[in-house]
């Protein structure tokens, strides 16, 4: 998507292969982090694959919990999906996996981690983490759509 406005849609990287593949970032153990997954499928590969009406979903996981699906099933190809859960590193690193459901090929078209400060999100802990559900912006619509 060479015409995209935020450059996390203009690349992605697909796994065609393995059942589950995973990025290791560093971390810090018992640290809390903001991870956030962005999904902009874009017809890459030419299939129409979120337009198709076959079902089109893969997972993601933390480690070896499961975080959230993607579901891109009827899904403009140029829409951005995000992922974001807050959660503790367990240890050094913090795994974020794409697990292939065989209903469609999974991406990322970007991936992020972001410290943030112990005081934060108290109920966060090493046993519990949270995904947001929906998010409101009541400022300035002008702008980037995608919150930092």
């Amino acid at each position: 998507m060479a015409d995209a406005t935020n450059e996390q849609q203009k690349t992605l990287r697909s796994f065609p292969q393995r059942s589950r593949n995973c990025y290791t970032l560093p971390s810090a153990t018992g640290k809390k982090f903001l991870v956030r997954a962005l999904f902009t499928y874009g017809d890459y590969d030419g299939l129409n694959s979120t337009m198709s009406g076959s079902l089109f979903r893969f997972g993601l996981h933390i480690g070896v919990n499961f975080w959230e699906a993607v579901n891109l099933t009827n899904s403009d190809p140029s829409n951005t999906i995000w992922k974001e859960v807050l959660t503790v590193a367990p240890g050094n690193n913090l795994s974020v996996c794409l697990i292939n459901f065989g209903t469609g090929t999974p991406f990322v078209s970007s991936l992020e981690l972001r410290p943030l400060q112990d005081v934060m999100y108290p109920f966060v802990n090493s046993s519990v983490s949270i995904s947001y559900f929906i998010r409101i912006r009541f400022g300035n619509m002008t702008t980037n759509l995608i919150t930092r």
